[in-house]
C-alpha cells in the first residue's frame, strides 16, 4: 500500500487490547464506511509503521506495557507533526494530561465507556477536511 496513492482514509489504532482493536475498526469500518483501519498491540513496533504508512489520523490507547500512550504521542507530534492523534482510553486524564497531550497534536480524548457516536464524532472531525466522509448504513 503506498499512501500517497490512497483513495480512504487510514487509521493507525494503537492498543495492547486486540479486542478493542477489534471493536473499533468494526466501528470505523461500519460507520465512516470506505476506511483503512490498521491495528498493531506494540507501541514500538507501531513507531516505523506510522512513518511508513503515514495515516491520516492515529487513535491511541494511553495504559499500555512498554511504551504508554503518552509517550507514543509525544514521538508522533515530533516525527509525524501534521498527523492528528486522539487518545481513547478507560482511565480518567487529569487536566494537567490533558493539557500534556493537547501541546502534542491530540485533536481529542475519549473516555471509555462511551457510546458509538461518541467514539466516531472525533474521528470524523479529524478526517473530515480530507475527505469526504458519508453516513455508512
Amino acid at each position: 500500500m503506498e499512501p500517497q496513492n490512497r483513495y480512504a482514509p487510514l487509521i493507525l489504532h494503537i492498543d495492547d487490547d486486540t479486542g478493542s482493536l477489534f471493536l473499533m475498526r468494526l466501528l470505523m469500518e461500519r460507520s465512516l464506511g470506505d476506511v483503512i483501519v490498521v491495528s498493531i498491540t506494540c507501541p514500538d513496533d507501531a513507531l516505523p509503521l506510522a512513518v511508513h504508512l503515514e495515516p491520516d489520523l492515529i487513535i491511541t490507547d494511553i495504559n499500555m506495557p512498554g511504551m504508554d500512550g503518552f509517550e507514543v504521542v509525544e514521538w508522533m507530534h515530533t516525527h509525524l507533526p501534521d498527523v492528528p492523534l486522539l487518545i481513547v482510553s478507560i482511565f480518567h486524564l487529569s487536566l494537567a494530561d490533558r493539557l500534556r497531550v493537547a501541546a502534542s497534536g491530540v485533536v481529542g480524548v475519549v473516555q471509555l465507556p462511551t457510546t458509538p457516536e461518541e467514539m466516531v464524532r472525533p474521528v470524523r472531525a479529524a478526517l473530515r477536511a480530507f475527505f469526504p466522509l458519508e453516513e455508512a448504513s
